[in-house]
């Protein structure tokens, strides 16, 4: 029989052994089975190609401690938080490559669980993955107290997320903590880790242990302090591709001086964005809220009254001039030619984040004499210079509109791939970068209605960080 290990152990009931996992202190045994229907008592093991059953079979005390049980594996699991157990090392552990591995397998299922519980997931030697049921793992949860609930699940799991989104976000939580040997958000409080997983940005991977793979921590970075997140099956491509080129690069002592003042200066950053956050979100007051709202009202009254009386701008265009008028529309704030070039909810997201920039900009032109904005394909024609305080960059570059071959272009629909980097500020509630930069790469569906051609869908195919632009 093997020795036991901590929170597991074999189990003899009778004449049979089973595996044992620890799960609470021996009071309120019979309470504790009572909560779950027999279906709450399936957790999953994860193969390479399929998804098995683990039955738990029941729950037993053990000198005073809670133990579920069930059928047993050749020899003990390891868990998951093992992980943890080494410093970090010139690679990324192949034991999480192949967690994620083995976590995709639930992203084309309907199996995703709302969140990742560290205490609940366990290695087994032939490679495949135990993760005990969610139901159980949430009561488990409620019996810890407050610090070790916080050291072993909200530190991996983000507060507004679930599903896919969450495990995105779990992962590159444990990825970041893997690669530097510390987590990315070290609120000791509920509170504190909350509020810097929702508006402080961590510090980033390659400074946190400079020689770090830059790419990685870009990408990190973007998972981590952005509303973008990833599917499970991108984020095995990503993992394999970042365990093959190395994790560090050796620096000399000058660029690790200058990794050290860059640090500083990224936390210093953080800090004030934070403040002038909770200064503002404690003195804005109702006036502002009414003149914004008075403001924002009248425009869009002589809005829809001038878009009802002219023609579409799209009238007589060829297909890609009407697909190069909505991209590049966006760099001159023109929201209205946008909307002449699309059908439906089609760019709608486009649209309605250029139509809040627009009413800012006005705004900030009748007080202070100046949009602030800087549009991103002159920034790039000027050689993208340091961008200067109270400058707002925004919009895209490098529009490259191709048509894409196939029978499913006809004479009335036509497909194009178009590339380009796009630019957006950062909200102050997040903190840490101004802005945020991406190479995407969208299919763009345009068809022919009536006398003019509209775009009717837009697919994301990529998104990609860029890396930030410096500062004056």
């Amino acid at each position: 029989m093997e020795a036991p290990q901590k929170n597991l152990r074999i189990i003899e009931i009778g004449e049979k052994s089973y595996l044992g996992i620890q799960v609470a202190s021996g009071k309120g045994v019979q309470s504790f089975i009572r909560l779950f229907s027999p279906q709450d008592r399936k957790g999953l093991i994860l193969t390479e190609r399929s998804i098995e059953e683990w039955e738990i079979l029941g729950f037993t005390e053990v000198n005073g401690n809670l133990y579920l049980y069930g059928p047993p594996f050749e020899s003990l699991p390891e868990p998951f938080t093992t992980l943890f157990d080494a410093p970090p090392g010139s690679s990324i552990p192949p034991r999480w490559v192949l967690f994620i591995r083995r976590l995709a397998l639930l992203g084309k299922t309907s199996r995703v669980p709302e969140k990742l519980y560290p205490e609940g997931m366990f290695f087994l030697k032939d490679g495949r993955l135990l993760i005990l049921p969610e139901k159980i793992m949430q009561k488990v949860l409620a019996l810890e107290p407050l610090p070790q609930r916080i050291a072993h699940f909200d530190s991996f799991n983000h507060p507004d997320l679930t599903g896919e989104q969450n495990c995105s976000f779990f992962l590159a939580t444990v990825t970041y903590r893997l690669i530097t040997g510390f987590p990315p958000f070290m609120g000791n409080t509920e509170e504190e880790l909350h509020t810097e997983m929702r508006y402080l940005p961590p510090l980033p991977a390659s400074l946190k242990r400079p020689g770090l793979n830059e790419e990685l921590s870009d990408f990190l970075q973007l998972l981590l302090t952005s509303k973008e997140k990833i599917s499970l099956s991108e984020w095995e491509k990503k993992i394999e591709y970042f365990s093959k080129p190395p994790l560090v690069y050796s620096l000399t002592k000058e660029e690790m001086e200058k990794r050290a003042l860059e640090a500083e200066r990224f936390l210093s950053e953080r800090t004030r964005s934070y403040r002038r956050r909770t200064f503002w979100m404690k003195h804005r007051t109702q006036v502002i809220v009414a003149i914004l709202l008075t403001l924002v009202g009248a425009y869009f009254a002589y809005d829809v009254l001038s878009s009802a009386l002219r023609p579409p701008r799209t009238l007589g265009m060829p297909p890609e001039q009407v697909v190069n008028l909505f991209y590049s529309s966006m760099n001159s704030l023109d929201h209205q030619a946008m909307e002449d070039c699309v059908k439906g909810k089609a760019g709608k997201a486009y649209i309605d984040e250029v139509t809040q920039l627009y009413v800012v900009s006005r705004m900030r032109m009748s007080v202070e004499f100046k949009s602030g904005m800087l549009d991103a394909e002159s920034w790039y024609r000027k050689g993208r210079p340091p961008l200067q305080e109270g400058v707002t960059l925004y919009g895209i570059a490098e529009l490259k509109i191709q048509q894409e071959a196939g029978e499913e272009n006809t004479t009335d629909v036509f497909r194009f791939l178009v590339q380009f980097h796009r630019w957006i500020p950062v909200p102050p509630s997040e903190g840490g970068l101004r802005f945020r930069g991406f190479q995407m790469r969208e299919r763009v569906i345009v068809q022919r209605v009536g006398e003019r051609w509209v775009i009717v869908d837009i697919q994301r195919l990529q998104t990609e960080p860029l890396p930030p632009p410096s500062i004056e």
